[in-house]
């Protein structure tokens, strides 16, 4: 700024040139100073700290594009869905087509995804990356810190500038997890390149980045929150699905345990789960064919409740685990 204050004068000082009063060029430069904080204000993308409790300002590149009139050409929808034939029907399953072989029964499905949370988990603290746990894998964590029974993948979001720069480093990469029991898995990271577009009306492309296990074809989800409407909806992150939050709502992040494993939860988890679901998804016991069990402190088949002689008050009616110190 001090080279375009000197800039104005030596201007006002050439023959060729009107003089410009002194506080003429004092506007000038506040004009521009003004400009390039609305600049930065208004790109739309969101990032934290390395400690991740503090949100910085948004990029001056301009990167993160949101295209409010719709999109003229939508992008192709790059995750593709494996699919089945069922009853004369092709069915589309929660696994990459890539590395589908066969769906998994319920206990290698739940093995598999257990797998694959642990290695995600890993992954983020080899390599500093900053995501928390999201949608329904935040509802197990929250009913007992696992996943839930049913779900057949994983959810985790991030900032969309921590997506920019995992995919730099690692996109495209295959990380390879050992497992308690020895085994070595294969896991491959697919960043979306649609990602940097953010625009709501990309219904193909909600989906930024995927964490896929190269043995089965189940994956984890990845999104990214950015700040792509500031006028409209000050100090709120949204994804390309559409689901906003407050900054304050996810940050400061708290440190929990799933699976017994160190994850990163919203600061204000119940508002966040009650906003997407309802209030009941956090006190009713019963969903999905499962019931809640107190007793065991987990969610058991409905059949399974019945052969174990559970009474009705053993049905849960929600849990949060405590905060780890």
């Amino acid at each position: 700024m001090l080279y375009s204050y000197s800039l104005l004068y030596r201007i006002s000082r050439h023959r060729r040139f009107p003089i410009l009063r002194r506080s003429s060029v004092v506007f000038c430069v506040l004009f521009l100073l003004v400009f390039k904080a609305s600049s930065t204000f208004l790109t739309a993308s969101l990032d934290s700290n390395a400690d991740g409790l503090v949100p910085w300002s948004l990029t001056d590149e301009g990167l993160y594009i949101s295209q409010p009139q719709g999109l003229i050409n939508p992008p192709r929808k790059y995750f593709i869905a494996a699919a089945v034939k069922k009853n004369k029907r092709w069915v589309c399953l929660h696994y990459d087509s890539r590395y589908f072989k066969f769906e998994l029964n319920k206990g290698d499905r739940e093995r598999a995804i257990r797998y694959m949370l642990e290695a995600w988990l890993a992954f983020l603290e080899e390599s500093k990356i900053q995501s928390w746990i999201a949608h329904g894998t935040l509802l197990g964590w929250y009913w007992n810190a696992e996943p839930l029974p049913w779900d057949s993948d994983v959810d985790v979001q991030m900032f969309v500038r921590t997506m920019d720069s995992m995919s730099e480093r690692f996109n495209g990469t295959s990380y390879e997890y050992t497992t308690s029991e020895n085994e070595a898995r294969n896991y491959y990271l697919d960043v979306n390149p649609n990602f940097l577009y953010r625009s709501h009306e990309d219904r193909e492309n909600v989906i930024d980045a995927r964490f896929l296990d190269m043995q089965t074809g189940l994956y984890i989800d990845i999104t990214a929150l950015a700040e792509t409407d500031p006028i409209r909806h000050p100090n709120t992150i949204s994804c390309k699905n559409n689901h906003r939050y407050l900054i304050d709502d996810i940050l400061p992040l708290q440190q929990k345990k799933l699976i017994g494993k160190h994850v990163y939860v919203p600061h204000k988890f119940e508002k966040v789960l009650q906003n997407e679901y309802s209030k009941t998804a956090l006190t009713n016991g019963q969903y999905m064919g499962y019931i809640f069990s107190v007793k065991d402190q987990k969610w058991l088949e409905e059949p399974v409740f019945r052969a174990l002689n559970r009474r009705k008050y053993d049905i849960g009616n929600g849990s949060t685990p405590e905060p780890v110190q």
